[in-house]
């Protein structure tokens, strides 16, 4: 549901993709996932009584040796998500002020950015480029980046080479204290009061402790690849970024060199690179209690946290004659969510059952498969993957995908054997996920669907979901693809099940069911994302996006998917009442009408 983690920066006249947590939008106010764009004007300049960090503190004049800069650097606060830096960046402060704050938290977070050319003191007018990123829709991000080339952190054990790193500033924290409070199965519960405008204070979307903590566990975690290809100068191998250190509201993360996010049509062509990538991380090894805490009786995270994003926004917009929002269109739209959220929890709670022939015994095991509880990510979305740089994108590969299906599949199937299809020769098996907020225990089914739903362009608020939502072919191949990515030996007998010869009716017959079930689960993506819009629309010191028109977007998209994957043949498995046979299953009237952007 988010957010994704792409900038372009521009620099030489070279552009530089990459990704930061965040929904992001264009400028035609695009999807909430983000093509984030650095911003060529100053941060707007909004004072405030209080500054968050006493901008003539003289830290910055404090002069460290190499054993200080160690301590603090590699010990205290690298990848460590309980050391906490005590400082706070004020963004609604004026660009100088915003500037020597972030400059503070450098400083003590990422002291080889400051290093004078004897590497023994910090510099006291560090040479530092800081850039906002427009379009996150999560957190205020900016990169900041050491003027002089190329700078060596200061000690050998804290060798990483860069010269750039994210700052994420995250709108909804306070001071470093996490406004939703952690239940004993790690769901979020987020505190709120009966009013309004506490409660909108308040409510943290996103459980801030857990997202940092699980980010560190990730970046300890090595890719099942290398990571890196010989034109990538960075040399990390981790699943995850290097988080360099926490402050009170956001964390500085290491920054992607020579990487770019895939475009939306490429989603289908790099198929057959995603799929392993997310078998991979539905594959990782249970993290601590303390970092990833399973839900009670097996319960999803994302049912838990859209109950909770729900109820923030039933108390936000279903309050009688609430002056501080416009409406009945609000109202109507938070109604119907929560209908339809009653419906498809329902409907989600079980598999369906066939009317008409009996589930056979492949089908069950696919269904089995494919429902299991594991680590997903949750919002693996075109800008949240990235690849080198020198893979240029290339829109015109999939223009007419939907319409030539085998020749795309006997395409990328050809590279996955002899490497002689351009995709092979572009070196796509450097291929990295990111953006791990949202990341929780549920079925892959779920992480799946949210995916194949990605493949609609969203982005423009005009996604064609007939056309462009992966074909059945094109489903068949990814989860070929992602399938042969779980292990074949005794140690995985849970795996057995998987037909391991694709030319078989047993292998048809085993897509054909996970093709339902994630058919199924998609419906679960767009209401998700529709509701955390609507929750965004009224957050605080929030990024300027018109959440709304996006929910309702995606409500369409809902609509779309539920008459496709509802419409006939299915029963609850809760219920034998003829009446649940839903022959022709139309979507409630669609009230959530539309704003301009």
């Amino acid at each position: 549901m988010t957010m994704a983690r792409t900038l372009t920066t521009t620099t030489h006249n070279t552009t530089t993709q990459l990704s930061t947590s965040t929904k992001t939008t264009t400028s035609n106010h695009h999807h909430h996932h983000h093509h984030l764009a650095l911003k060529s004007s100053n941060v707007v300049d909004k004072t405030t009584q209080n500054s968050t960090v006493n901008d003539n503190n003289n830290n910055n004049n404090h002069k460290l040796d190499n054993h200080t800069i160690e301590y603090q650097y590699q010990y205290q606060y690298r990848n460590n998500p309980y050391q906490i830096a005590p400082f706070s960046i004020d963004t609604t402060v004026s660009t100088e002020r915003l500037h020597a704050q972030i400059t503070q938290v450098i400083q003590v977070l990422c002291p080889f950015l400051i290093m004078s050319e004897n590497n023994n003191t910090t510099n006291p007018h560090p040479p530092l480029s800081i850039r906002p990123l427009t379009g996150g829709l999560s957190n205020h991000l900016f990169l900041v980046s050491a003027r002089d080339t190329p700078i060596t952190t200061a000690t050998a054990t804290a060798a990483i080479n860069t010269t750039t790193v994210l700052v994420r500033i995250h709108p909804d924290s306070a001071c470093g204290h996490n406004e939703s409070s952690q239940n004993d199965d790690g769901s979020s519960s987020s505190s709120s009061s009966s009013s309004s405008d506490s409660s909108s204070s308040s409510f943290s979307i996103v459980n801030r402790e857990l997202e940092n903590r699980f980010a560190v566990w990730l970046a300890t975690q090595k890719t099942s690849t290398s990571g890196c290809s010989s034109n990538n100068s960075n040399n990390n191998n981790s699943l995850a970024p290097t988080v360099f250190g926490r402050f009170r509201n956001g964390r500085i993360e290491e920054f992607y060199d020579n990487v770019r996010p895939l475009s939306c049509p490429e989603m289908k062509r790099y198929a057959p690179y995603i799929a392993p990538q997310m078998a991979a991380f539905h594959l990782l090894p249970d993290p601590s209690s303390d970092i990833l805490p399973r839900p009670k009786q097996e319960t999803a995270t994302v049912y838990q946290t859209i109950e909770t994003w729900l109820k923030q926004a039933q108390e936000l917009f279903l309050l009688p004659d609430d002056p501080t929002h416009d409406t009945e269109q609000q109202h109507n739209m938070v109604q119907r969510l929560g209908e339809e959220w009653t419906w498809l929890k329902e409907q989600l709670s079980n598999p369906p059952v066939l009317l008409c022939n009996d589930v056979s015994p492949i089908q069950q095991a696919g269904r089995q498969f494919i429902r299991r509880i594991a680590i997903t990510h949750m919002d693996c979305q075109p800008l949240n993957i990235l690849i080198p740089n020198n893979n240029h994108p290339d829109t015109s590969w999939c223009s007419d995908s939907n319409n030539n299906n085998n020749s795309s599949s006997s395409s990328t199937s050809s590279s996955s054997t002899n490497g002689s299809n351009e995709t092979k020769d572009a070196k796509v098996d450097f291929l990295r996920l990111i953006d791990f907020e949202y990341s929780g225990w549920n079925p892959v089914a779920a992480d799946i669907a949210n995916t194949f739903c990605e493949y609609c362009e969203m982005s423009n608020l005009k996604a064609d979901y007939e056309a462009e939502y992966p074909s059945n072919d094109q489903q068949d191949e990814f989860f070929w693809y992602y399938c042969s990515a779980y292990p074949v030996d005794d140690d995985h007998p849970q795996f057995a099940m998987i037909p391991r010869n694709r030319n078989t009716d047993a292998w048809k017959e085993f897509s054909q069911s996970l093709q339902q079930e994630v058919g199924r689960f998609s419906l679960l993506s767009h209401l998700g994302w529709a509701i955390w819009s609507v929750v965004k629309s009224n957050e605080k010191d929030g990024v300027d996006f018109d959440y709304l028109v996006y929910a309702n977007h995606r409500m369409e998209g809902y609509d779309w998917a539920k008459q496709k994957f509802f419409s006939f043949g299915v029963k609850n498995n809760n219920n034998n009442n003829n009446n649940n046979v839903t022959e022709k299953q139309t979507s409630p009237t669609d009230v959530l009408g539309s704003s301009s952007s």
